[in-house]
């Protein structure tokens, strides 16, 4: 992608500052305060004998996401710290990030094997790797006519 096309103007901030206040656009946001969390956004993808489940965690250091895996659920949940100051803050003309406490409940389409899951953090994107259970996978079932 080239960066050096694409135009970014300071005029932008300003339009969406005279537009809403930030202390309004922040009533809209979750908090912490509110004891509110952030939804984890995620893509699920499925092969024959494993899903995949792939969350990107950008600004999120892998000690403070925490991942459970039961049979049926996936449970991602963390925190991403805001990297600014809180005085930096106080003056807010933009915000589109979410800075707190996340979480997200992935129901599994399938049982897994969760004692062999894998996680690994891979340029900020956690990338889970479940095997399915051989013996619970769907299968045609013949039906044999009877007299």
């Amino acid at each position: 992608m080239d960066f050096n096309n694409k135009s970014i103007g300071i005029g932008n901030l300003t339009r969406i500052k005279r537009r809403e206040k930030p202390a309004e656009v922040l009533k809209k946001l979750p908090t912490e305060e509110n004891g509110e969390v952030a939804q984890l956004a995620v893509d699920v993808y499925e092969t024959n004998d494993k899903l995949f489940i792939v969350a990107p965690l950008a600004g999120v250091d892998t000690e403070d996401v925490r991942v459970e895996i039961t049979e049926d659920v996936v449970v991602i949940e963390g925190e991403r710290q805001h990297p600014l100051p809180h005085e930096a803050s106080e003056e807010l003309l933009v915000q589109e990030c979410y800075f707190g406490p996340f979480s997200r409940s992935i129901v599994l389409p399938e049982a897994v094997d969760s004692k062999r899951a894998k996680a690994e953090f891979k340029k900020n994107i956690l990338i889970l790797s479940i095997p399915k259970l051989d013996n619970i996978r769907t299968r045609v079932i013949k039906i044999e006519k009877t007299q």
